[in-house]
């Protein structure tokens, strides 16, 4: 039985990897309790799409998926020879926790495992894969990856059990979904749908910070247009779609803070991220505020994206920040540390002001100013430092007859595109339908950049 469990294991890695190119090593290692094969997890190398990748995966039904020391000996060993190669790694994950009778000694291996994960950080990308039970202290791992897929059926993640908080409701806060929704995990699906994924996404990833293996030949015309470009202002996912070759990206966290988009697609063959502002309210006016935790949420990509030299595209739709009490109390942090890893950030960086763009929020959306590389404006844009509605409400209280021509005068006089780019703003304003074509030639005229920071350790933001 246990070896019929054990080839199952084997044939989910296999699943993951290219045919024929695993590679088991480790495999006889043993604890002191004989009845676990592989002491409960698998690890080796392998393939994704030519890629050599590393990978370990923990068996539930060898000892409960508990770690002890020759487990976390294993997964250790993974950590070293990833980064001794620079390939990725690739957890799946489906574990009790530490074997309490392995007691400190286990700690100070585990610790161990930390440290490799934060020295792993900016290295290689690491993945992880929440197949079933991940609680206590190897919920931090995942927590430490650059991406995480989970199960939606079955898999727990948690660090204190549930029966331990206080004012526990009956909603299940270990759950896929509620990780989705609490910005913890990156996708949710069943076992096949996480394993296309991770395919996917390895497939468009660089395999280390230096050895760039994430371009790829394109037969997607670079100067293709976009007639429906302008319409797709305010669905930034299907603008995002519509930009990259073949129509192909992923989506980093899509049910966490919607009001900002975070994905990654190729252009000319290139890796590049994404960030776009997206309404999510019902009013009748379809543009973003940004609140506090979308602004972490775009920082975070935009630390991972410069680890890894991944350039990085904003499409900015987005006129000012949320203005309720509770956005108020954290928004000026939140904003500041968006900032500060915008421009702090060497990788090539690309704007494109697809609607409004006024005041603080198109400083902080990556403009000229903090170091953006090149910045356009489509047409139809406004860029300033008000909206002409509110302009028009100042002087008018909202309430004159002439207040919409107001603001239309307004938004015409110091809103304009021309405006912007005469100001040293905007570096062109292109037509919607050709922003593909100006995005490529920009980040082929990025390939060479270079940056000159002043001498520091680094900044404490």
């Amino acid at each position: 039985m246990k070896e019929n469990i054990m080839n199952a294991a084997h044939r989910r890695v296999r699943a993951l990897l290219d045919e024929g190119s695993f590679m088991e090593i480790g495999g006889e290692a043993r604890s002191t309790d004989r009845d676990a094969p592989s002491d409960g997890v698998i690890t080796g190398f392998g393939n994704i799409e030519g890629a050599p990748v590393y990978i370990y995966c923990q068996d539930p039904d060898a000892n409960r998926g508990s770690i002890g020391r020759m487990h976390a000996s294993k997964i250790l060993r993974i950590y070293e020879l990833a980064m001794k190669t620079g390939a990725p790694i690739i957890g799946m994950i489906d574990s009790a926790g530490l074997r309490l009778d392995e007691a400190n000694d286990l700690l100070n291996d585990f610790g161990k495992l930390y440290r490799a994960a934060g020295d792993a950080s900016g290295v290689v990308p690491q993945i992880s894969c929440v197949m079933g039970m991940c609680g206590g202290g190897m919920s931090i791992i995942p927590a430490m990856s650059d991406f995480v897929f989970m199960k939606n059926e079955g898999a727990k993640m948690f660090v204190n059990s549930p029966n331990s908080l206080e004012d526990l409701n009956d909603d299940d806060i270990t759950s896929a979904q509620a990780a989705s929704e609490y910005g913890v995990v990156d996708f949710i699906g069943t076992e096949e749908e996480i394993i296309a994924g991770v395919r996917k996404l390895v497939a468009m990833l660089p395999a280390n910070f230096e050895d760039d293996t994430s371009c790829a030949d394109s037969n997607d015309d670079p100067n293709r247009e976009i007639p429906s470009a302008e319409n797709l202002k305010d669905r930034p996912l299907e603008l995002i779609a519509a930009l990259c070759d073949n129509g192909i990206y992923y989506e980093r966290r899509p049910e966490y803070e919607k009001d900002i988009v975070t994905a990654i697609g190729r252009m000319d063959g290139t890796t590049v991220g994404f960030i776009a502002n997206r309404d999510i309210t019902d009013d009748d006016d379809p543009t973003a505020m940004l609140t506090p935790q979308a602004a972490y949420k775009a920082a975070y990509f935009i630390r991972f994206c410069d680890a890894f030299s991944i350039p990085i595209i904003s499409l900015v739709n987005m006129p000012g920040f949320s203005r309720t009490v509770a956005s108020e109390k954290k928004i000026a942090k939140a904003v500041a540390r968006l900032m500060y890893n915008f421009s702090a950030s060497s990788t090539p960086k690309i704007s494109v002001v697809t609607g409004d763009a006024y005041g603080t929020a198109f400083l902080v959306m990556c403009s000229r100013p903090i170091g953006v590389d090149f910045v356009y404006a489509w047409e139809t844009s406004h860029i300033g430092m008000v909206p002409g509605r509110e302009a028009a409400r100042l002087f008018t209280d909202g309430k004159h007859s002439n207040y919409e021509l107001k603001a239309i005068e307004f938004d015409k006089k110091f809103n304009s595109t021309q405006n912007a780019e005469a100001a040293g703003l905007v570096d062109a304003v292109i037509p919607a339908a050709e922003t593909r074509k100006y995005v490529i030639g920009s980040l082929r005229q990025l390939f060479s950049k270079r940056e000159v920071w002043p001498p520091k350790k680094h900044g404490s933001l």
